[in-house]
């Protein structure tokens, strides 16, 4: 897999103690186009700290013609507080949880 990341740089830390979690402001440098979700779960882990499974990646804003994104990222205290706080569709789209499968009309 080629990571295409150089560098992840922390704007912005705040502590949401009553939730036990941690929500990042990051910008992330890379070379190419903009990396996936999963790559920047594994970087941005790595240069955190933390457990992939209790890190959610919330948002990821490329900057059109500039090679960084701001991705707004939390990291719960357990993987237990990530699945009561964070809203189904995150949990969906980042793997946790499986998706449910559609009703068909009879």
């Amino acid at each position: 897999m080629h990571m295409p990341v150089s560098n992840v740089t922390i704007v912005k830390l705040s502590e949401n103690k009553l939730i036990g979690r941690k929500e990042y402001i990051l910008r992330v440098d890379y070379e190419g186009g903009t990396p996936s979700r999963s790559e920047l779960r594994e970087i941005i882990a790595s240069k955190l700290g933390v457990n992939g499974g209790r890190l959610m990646i919330v948002r990821v804003d490329p900057s059109f013609g500039s090679r960084f994104s701001r991705v707004i990222a939390r990291v719960y205290d357990s993987e237990e507080m990530l699945k009561r706080f964070e809203p189904k569709y995150l949990l969906i789209r980042e793997g946790i949880i499986p998706k449910p499968e559609k009703k068909q009309a009879s």
